[in-house]
């Protein structure tokens, strides 16, 4: 313990002080770098006094080596108490130790001490070792005192090192128990106990052996086991030779049972030709028997999956069997014609189609799906109830969800004289905006944007009378998915008040068909009240227009300014009369 009559201590600097408390009263980190020691012998004299540390030091007396601390820790017994220590390799040193400093990252001694005069020597001296050095410094608050240390350049005791070591081995062992303690450590491998009863959700059993309709197969794993067939398991396998006839299949050591395949409705024995050698095959067995298929749907679905539709072209109106899927061709050339999907059944699930049209022409070609059935293009969550191929080369992929939507899974993509572009409006009138077939088909969503008119000054002869207001706006994105024209009105502004005294009169209203609109902006009064501004109806966005000004004050009666005009979505500019 230091008290008054002691003649080793460590205290603050001036610096150090002001930084703890800094620290403390911020709450950051104080970061403490390096130690230095010297022999507080600037002079070199042969016995020189016991150096007494003073708060006002920025350097010691004498340094001979600053280095990096290894630790920088609070006392286990006293939480004001933190220790500094350093430790000076065997190789450096033939000097006295009778002071020692910290230094912070900044490089400001911040804390000094002395201590009881120690000679480190050197190897090349006849005598080294290893020299720790450390620092008790009391504080006001360690809670922001930090380390900052280069690990590449510190040295470690051995005692730290023993203490390190220690602690690693016990947490290695105790994690090592829990692990093999535990019931099932890998819980992303199956246990041993359990592979001797998998079968698996859809356990691959590999090339068939057997005959071409006596089917013989095995569990490939040599510890699974298969005591009896059981409703809901299913094998997949890869066929070596196509039937002829009735086929059975038996697996391991079990008995041989029937395959099945669904058809219309009810499961009928295999025909020749249903099972065909190199091609992949699932099994379900349903209690009684296997049917052939995913999940016990029918062959055709399954060998859909890879074959593609051969033949001629589709060249007139045509509703699509289950059994026409793959890749359909269609030839539009004689003239308009619509290509139905079947119904996205349960048996569909998965399956997919791509359609893809032949001709040159502009004749419509259109897909449309089965019933109150929709086909899903992106941007259309809900659905659609039929598309077209526009173009040459134009291709849908549809994917049937069993649920009765076809989800669009790939498509052309569309040529840049079609992709994109801005069509607009500026002189008043009413117009039959035709329909791109593109927006037609629900390939693009086109985004609308509508002002209306501006309303117009008031006139007074007397006085002056307030602006315009501007028209509103409305902003939106319009599925045009099945219309081949629309009503577009386009609004005039407020006529003007040329011959009489009196309000301006009201703006018109653009609308895009009945989807939405923009109201126009009302006249300005001849009182001198700015109009109402119109406003968007309809919109996904929808803004107001700017309100007109009313007249300015500080004029004769004779010499009074008009109001402002109000600014629209557009821009706008001043008024002035």
């Amino acid at each position: 313990m230091v008290d008054q009559t002691s003649q080793f201590y460590a205290i603050l600097t001036k610096v150090g002080a002001a930084k703890q408390a800094n620290a403390d009263a911020l709450g950051i980190p104080w970061k403490i770098t390096q130690m230095a020691v010297g022999d507080a012998n600037p002079a070199g004299v042969d016995n020189p006094p016991l150096p007494m540390p003073d708060a006002s030091w920025t350097s010691l007396l004498g340094e001979w080596r600053r280095a990096p601390l290894n630790q920088l820790k609070v006392d286990e017994k006293d939480n004001a108490v933190i220790v500094a220590e350093q430790v000076i390799p065997a190789e450096i040193g033939g000097r006295w130790i009778r002071e020692v400093g910290l230094y912070d990252a900044d490089g400001d001694l911040v804390a000094v001490a002395n201590c009881a005069p120690t000679y480190k020597p050197l190897l090349s001296q006849g005598s080294g070792r290893t020299q720790v050095v450390r620092m008790n410094l009391v504080v006001s608050s360690s809670s922001n005192v930090a380390l900052k240390i280069d690990p590449s350049v510190v040295l470690a005791t051995r005692e730290y090192v023993d203490k390190a070591r220690e602690a690693t081995e016990l947490y290695a062992r105790n994690q090592l128990k829990i692990h093999t303690d535990a019931a099932n450590p890998h819980p992303q491998y199956l246990l041993r106990s359990a592979v001797a009863n998998d079968v698996g959700p859809l356990t691959w059993l590999g090339d068939a052996s057997g005959t071409a309709n006596a089917l013989a197969l095995a569990l490939k794993h040599p510890e699974a086991k298969l005591a009896a067939y059981a409703a809901g398991q299913r094998f997949q396998f890869k066929a070596v030779a196509s039937n002829t006839g009735l086929v059975t299949v038996k697996i391991n050591d079990l008995a041989a049972v029937a395959v099945k395949k669904a058809e219309d409705g009810a499961l009928v024995d295999l025909l020749s030709g249903d099972i065909r050698a190199g091609a992949l095959y699932d099994l379900s067995f349903d209690g009684t028997s296997f049917q052939l298929g995913s999940t016990g749907s029918s062959l055709d679905s399954v060998l859909r999956r890879s074959l593609r539709m051969g033949g001629a072209p589709i060249t007139a109106s045509t509703v699509l069997t289950d059994n026409q899927l793959g890749h359909v061709i269609v030839d539009a050339a004689v003239g308009a014609l619509t290509v139905t999907l079947p119904s996205s059944s349960a048996t569909l699930r998965g399956v997919e189609v791509t359609l893809s049209r032949k001709d040159v022409t502009a004749n419509m070609l259109s897909i449309a799906a089965s019933g109150a059935e929709k086909i899903v293009l992106p941007g259309t969550a809900d659905g659609m109830p039929a598309t077209e191929l526009i173009f040459a080369g134009d291709y849908l992929t549809l994917r049937a969800d069993g649920a009765g939507k076809w989800w669009c899974v790939g498509q052309a993509q569309l040529p840049a004289s079609i992709q994109s572009g801005l069509v607009s409006y500026a002189a008043p009138g009413v117009y039959a905006f035709a329909v791109p077939p593109v927006l037609r088909a629900g390939r693009r969503i086109p985004s609308v944007t509508l002002t209306g008119g501006g309303g117009s000054g008031a006139r007074s002869s007397t006085a002056s009378g307030a602006g315009g207001s501007a028209g509103g706006t409305a902003i939106k994105r319009v599925s045009l998915t099945g219309l081949s024209s629309v009503t577009l009105t386009i609004a005039e502004g407020g006529l003007s008040r040329s011959t009489s005294n009196g309000s301006g009169y009201d703006g018109g209203t653009t609308s895009f068909g009945d989807i939405f609109s923009a109201t126009g902006g009302g006249g300005g009064l001849s009182n001198g009240v700015g109009g109402p501004p119109g406003s968007g109806v309809g919109g996904d966005i929808n803004i107001d227009g700017g309100r007109s000004g009313n007249l300015l004050a500080g004029f004769t009666p004779l010499n009074r300014a008009g109001g402002d005009g109000g600014a629209s979505y557009w821009g706008g500019r001043l008024g002035f009369c």
